[in-house]
């Protein structure tokens, strides 16, 4: 019989942050949900030397993503952020989000690793000289937090940043990044309830991919409906790429400040409904009701 608790993730090792929700049962092996945006081309199932996310997490990073065309505008500041300006798995043109569910032990959760896409292999590298876990964890806000120090803005800051900055620190504090090893994956049919079993992690299933356009379309949505007009009042309301897009999505998202100032917690759209616009896709197909069809 399966229980569901919640497991201190820093129970599983002195480097980990927060909590998540899993699956416990009676081994050392838990049952996690993430999800994963990449492009299309790449196996739904195959996460291996993959960098995966609780919903906080990847919310942080499709939120984000929505500064991209302001940010990435120029040579210059392409060049300043090559984490969005020159990552295919924020700009490409297929990209889709998959909901999963993994098992790991629990054991070996520990250090966690940036794994990235070069000519189309994945691989991960280690971060500060660490070897990298089979199994990694970590919060984005431990991640990225020293390249959005709020001690370093100033009014002069670019608003874009400062939305990136707001972001972390609405959904980033406690949302988690994960990377799994492909060294440390289960081969097919691993019975993994044997003591001392030679791997750490497997995907369990892939519960729904979906074109990470149509999620997209969804959550904005939300934000329009919240936002009292203020995409209308743009010049092309639909223009993702204009910064009177951009500034309506994250004033309406973060609250009113959030271009020059720490937003409040208070401030702007809540949490839950954000969650419930990322949830929406991969609980139905039904249009109406947020849905999007498989892919």
């Amino acid at each position: 019989m399966m229980s569901i608790s919640r497991v201190s993730i820093a129970a599983c090792g002195p480097l980990l942050l927060g909590v998540a929700t899993i699956t416990q049962g009676a081994t050392d092996w838990v049952n996690m949900t993430v999800y994963h945006t990449n492009q299309a081309n790449y196996s739904a199932e195959d996460i291996a030397d993959m960098n995966t996310a609780d919903v906080l997490g990847d919310l942080e990073f499709t939120i984000r993503a929505k500064i991209i065309p302001v940010e990435c505008s120029s040579p210059e500041r392409a060049k300043a952020a090559p984490w969005d300006c020159e990552n295919p798995e924020q700009d490409a043109s297929n990209l889709a989000v998959t909901k999963l569910i993994i098992s790991v032990k629990q054991q070996a959760i520990a250090q966690y690793c940036p794994c990235n896409v070069h000519e189309g292999i994945y691989t991960c590298k280690s971060r500060n000289g660490t070897e990298c876990g089979a199994v990694g964890a970590i919060t984005v806000m431990d991640f990225l937090g020293h390249v959005y120090d709020p001690s370093r803005f100033t009014k002069s800051t670019p608003s874009y940043e400062w939305y990136a900055m707001n972001t972390l620190r609405r959904y980033g504090t406690t949302g988690m990044w994960y990377s799994t090893l492909g060294s440390a994956q289960c081969a097919p049919g691993m019975d993994t309830t044997i003591s001392g079993v030679p791997c750490s992690w497997r995907v369990v299933e892939v519960v729904k991919r979906v074109a990470r356009t149509c999620s997209d379309a969804v959550q904005i949505a939300a934000v329009s409906s919240a936002s009292s007009g203020c995409f209308d009042r743009c010049p092309q309301p639909t223009n993702q790429s204009s910064p009177c897009w951009v500034d309506c999505y994250f004033s309406t998202l973060l609250g009113p400040d959030s271009a020059h100032n720490i937003s409040l917690p208070s401030a702007g759209m809540p949490i839950t409904t954000i969650v419930a616009a990322w949830d929406a896709p991969f609980n139905s197909v039904d249009k109406s009701k947020g849905g999007c069809p498989s892919i």
